[in-house]
């Protein structure tokens, strides 16, 4: 062999050397944090498309397009009185008791006047809505009285979607009237979702609106 092909026999053990170091020198991709939908899209993992009332909605959704219930919807639990919280993500104002009825609750339980109305598919609190909610609390600070908050939803989308969001909407007036001074062992959250709209088969989108409400029961605490 002349000095010319053992000096391409060096270079290509050379180049077969270095490629080798490179390949041993890269980080190790680590997956365990992809599980149960975790890594860099967190505990939802990718969001999907699904239709919820009618409509195409995007983000609320875990993998294969199931909706996100941990707060305790996706056990299955499709009663009233919300779900346990046990998974840990509410506490305080955002754990619901699981109760069947005003009646496990209050005494005596008699509808307040007012209700408070949510925009399609949200569990804010609207500006507009905000001042019934301030009477609320100013009437049960002149008392002992207990309220039952009571999350709907309008008949549009799957009934386990929607029992979440009323509850979501339940919660988040439970959560302002303590903000404003009322203790939490004076309220309770019921979610009916679908099961009690106030206008049966809505057509339009007003009456639709009628649907998505937060209402109340003012009684003597057990």
């Amino acid at each position: 062999m002349g000095k010319n092909g053992l000096f391409r026999v060096m270079m290509v053990v050379v180049a077969v050397a270095l490629i080798s170091v490179g390949c041993a020198k890269k980080p190790k991709i680590h997956l365990e944090n992809l599980r149960d939908g975790g890594g860099a899209n967190g505990a939802t993992g990718m969001p999907t498309t699904a239709n919820v009332d009618g409509f195409s909605v995007d983000g609320d959704f875990a993998n294969n397009g199931q909706p996100n219930f941990s707060d305790g919807n996706s056990a299955g639990q499709q009663n009233a009185g919300g779900a346990n919280g046990t998974d840990g993500r509410w506490s305080d104002t955002k754990t619901p008791l699981n109760i069947n009825s005003a009646n496990d609750f209050l005494a005596n339980a008699q509808p307040w006047n007012e209700k408070v109305y949510f925009d399609y598919n949200r569990s804010e609190i609207k500006p507009s809505q905000r001042e019934v909610l301030d009477r609320l609390a100013a009437a049960l600070s002149k008392n002992n009285k207990g309220v039952v908050i009571e999350g709907h939803c309008d008949e549009r989308g799957s009934a386990e979607y929607n029992r979440g969001l009323s509850e979501r909407r339940a919660l988040a007036i439970r959560e302002y009237l303590h903000d404003l001074g009322i203790d939490n062992a004076r309220m309770q959250t019921l979610s009916y979702g679908i099961d009690r709209p106030e206008i049966p088969n809505a057509k339009t989108e007003a009456e639709h609106s009628k649907n998505r409400r937060g209402q109340f029961l003012v009684g003597d605490k057990k």
